[in-house]
């Protein structure tokens, strides 16, 4: 393979896989800015055979899969060998579990790594068990996606000056266009739908957004709830369902969705229950549909939330005001609107892919500047 030219910037992204979620759309949104950039951009997978692979393809990036060793360091082994005849000038996870496959690469390749941070501190702690420390500190410098995990992060001794944050995006555009496709759940005349896009899994609290569902068609009997995703509680919450009356009318549980646009475009209200977040994808996806959103301030949901301007934070274990504020949307038609053409704006302004690419150039120019490393830091302003 030809050595490629030193005066343009090299960036390989390492992906634990790449299959529908948030952190695998964002990786997407990552590559497609780089590229357009004509930065050189390459992405290095642990799994194949996933949803987002076709589009990177029809995006013309270099997609690689190393995953083939059952042992994670003859992965390792399988990415050096790999990225020596790339040799990038940054080398980026997008998951946290993947994180030391970067910082071990970074070592023996060159290159600066860039950890992953996608959800609050102690929920990636927790869920890695002996490996997490490691996964945190072992990259050069961290990325989070929230502000919230990087105040934990220093809190739990990492510098300030290396750990950086990149809020998720949304590609309006081509929510926009998935909005108008047909969608086969329609609703009643009258109702009035409210609903949440989510892994099924236990750090998310369906269980949470089911009670209040139920306690509120109690009294307006035409909102009906709409789950969309799936996961290992799927059973757990649609027993919950029954016992709590909502099955067959109060709750639908649609398991995996493609069409999420498609979907929140026929919805009317927005709920997100979740004890753990970083930076909600959920919440831009449904303010991009002109939803208000009612919200606990899991991860920088209250960043993204303004209260009382384009939806409602409420405590996680406030039930009552989260009931009351459904209620309220319920019941007001208008200020819904209203609310939910705000949350639009607040997207459009803050939250949109237009400037990403920028955006993370500027972030790889001041990661270079902080490691005292001049030449790649002209590199990442040209």
């Amino acid at each position: 393979m030809k050595p490629y030219p030193s005066n343009k910037l090299r960036v390989a992204i390492v992906a634990g896989t790449l299959g529908y979620g948030g952190a695998e759309k964002q990786l997407v949104y990552l590559a497609k800015a780089l590229a357009q950039l004509r930065i050189d951009v390459r992405v290095y997978c642990l799994t194949r055979g996933e949803p987002y692979e076709g589009v990177l393809y029809k995006e013309g990036i270099p997609l690689i899969w190393f995953g083939k060793p059952t042992q994670p360091i003859l992965r390792v082994i399988n990415l050096i060998k790999l990225l020596r005849d790339f040799r990038p000038h940054f080398i980026q996870s997008t998951h946290f579990y993947a994180n030391l496959y970067v910082a071990l690469a970074s070592r023996l390749v060159g290159g600066v790594s860039i950890g992953s941070l996608r959800s609050d501190l102690e929920y990636e702690l927790g869920g890695n068990g002996f490996w997490g420390p490691w996964l945190l500190r072992s990259p050069q410098v961290i990325l989070s996606n929230s502000h919230l995990a990087r105040q934990r992060a220093i809190i739990h001794g990492l510098n300030p000056a290396r750990v950086f944050v990149l809020p998720n995006v949304i590609d309006l555009h081509a929510f926009d266009r998935q909005s108008s496709q047909p969608f086969p759940y329609r609703f009643h005349e009258g109702q009035i739908g409210i609903a949440t896009v989510s892994r099924l899994i236990e750090a998310k609290r369906l269980d949470r957004f089911l009670r209040i569902l139920s306690r509120v068609r109690q009294h307006f009997p035409m909102l009906k709830g709409i789950i969309a995703g799936d996961g290992p509680l799927r059973q757990h919450l649609e027993q919950q369902a029954t016992m709590l009356g909502l099955i067959p009318d109060g709750v639908e549980f649609l398991g995996h969705c493609e069409t999420v646009a498609a979907l929140l475009s026929r919805m009317d209200i927005y709920g997100l229950t979740s004890d753990h977040e970083g930076f909600p994808n959920s919440l831009l996806e449904a303010m991009a549909a002109s939803l208000p959103v009612i919200t606990t301030p899991a991860g920088d949901a209250a960043r993204i939330v303004q209260d009382g301007i384009n939806g409602f934070v409420i405590r996680k274990e406030d039930e009552d005001s989260f009931v009351e504020r459904l209620i309220w949307l319920v019941q007001h038609p208008q200020p819904r609107r209203t609310m939910g053409a705000m949350g639009r704006q607040i997207v459009a302004k803050s939250y949109s892919t237009i400037n990403l690419g920028n955006n993370i150039l500027d972030l790889y120019h001041q990661i270079a500047i902080s490691l005292n490393l001049p030449e790649v830091a002209t590199l990442a302003k040209a």
